[in-house]
């Protein structure tokens, strides 16, 4: 059994990674959904540099690809519970840095957020479908 993604969900109920997400063009989904199939699927320390620890933030981790000539960023961190990542913001990443320019912070403060229950997470949802889907039997 694999890890299952979330998204960040602010304490008024706003879902604007799961908004950013379903606002995302067709090849970006398509990189996006390759690279958490690939993570969903693979044992951790097999990961290589499609999930990497950010440096000066506490558990704070980006899901990494490049679609549409950038570099995406799902960042986030494992949790709230054993076999979670959920995705607390998105940005684009170009020569050191990070649209949003506060990214990180943000990743970090929404984080302690979930972790204090002063927000919550929902399952990440590709095309109004969890993703990735359940496997059956």
């Amino acid at each position: 059994m694999g890890i299952k993604f979330r998204t960040y969900v602010s304490q008024t109920g706003r879902k604007d990674v799961q908004d950013t997400i379903d606002d995302l063009d067709v090849e970006v989904i398509v990189e996006f959904s390759i690279c958490l199939r690939y993570l969903a699927n693979t044992p951790r320390p097999d990961w290589g540099d499609k999930l990497k620890k950010l440096k000066g933030v506490e558990g704070i981790y980006e899901i990494r690809f490049k679609a549409n000539n950038a570099q995406q960023r799902a960042l986030g961190f494992f949790g709230p519970e054993e076999d979670q990542f959920t995705i607390t913001i998105w940005a684009i990443h170009k020569q050191d840095i990070y649209k949003p320019s506060d990214a990180i912070k943000s990743a970090g403060k929404r984080r302690d957020q979930i972790v204090a229950r002063q927000a919550t997470c929902d399952p990440l949802k590709i095309d109004g479908e969890e993703f990735p889907p359940t496997e059956k039997a």
